[in-house]
Parts: C-alpha cells; structure tokens; sequence
C-alpha cells in the first residue's frame, strides 16, 4: 500500500484526472461551521501531503463553507466555495 492508498486519509471529494501518466488531484472539504481552525487547516495539508506521490499533485484544495463562516486563518492558495446557509420554511 502506498501512500495514496492509506485508509481513513479521505477528503469529502476527490476529482482526479490523469495526464499523460502523471495524476493530477483537487480534493474538496466541506465545513459546517462558523470560523475555520488551524485544525481544520492542518487537517487538509495532511490530506494533501498523504494524497500526493510522485507523478501524482494535488492542484487545488476547495474548502465548502456557509456563507458567513470565518475563513480568515484559510491560507493563500485555497478555493473558498461559500455555500447558501437554507432558510427556514
């Protein structure tokens, strides 16, 4: 098994495209909270680092969050995807 097989080491989505023999990843995390932690952060560098090899990049990781939720500790480089927040019926 190698890295990118580790079990549990899964973010919410995984897209992935291969090209031209090399592996290229965005994975998507998504958040239900109201401030994104240093934990949460470090939680998708982890994911990031395990799912990456050689021949094989991660190009993108996407973070899914309520509109509204804090994301000032999101380091440069992330895609923010600030999601409607459903209103009550």
């Amino acid at each position: 098994m190698d890295r990118t097989e580790s079990p549990g080491i899964l973010p919410d989505f995984l897209i992935e495209k291969n090209s031209g023999g090399r592996i290229e990843r965005s994975i998507c995390c998504i958040e239900t909270v109201a401030a994104i932690t240093e934990d949460i952060v470090r939680r998708i560098e982890h994911y990031s680092l395990m799912l990456s090899g050689k021949d094989i990049a991660v190009l993108e990781r996407i973070l899914a969050v309520p509109t509204g939720t804090d994301t000032k500790l999101v380091p440069r480089g992330y895609s923010i995807l600030h999601l409607p927040v459903p209103r009550p019926a």
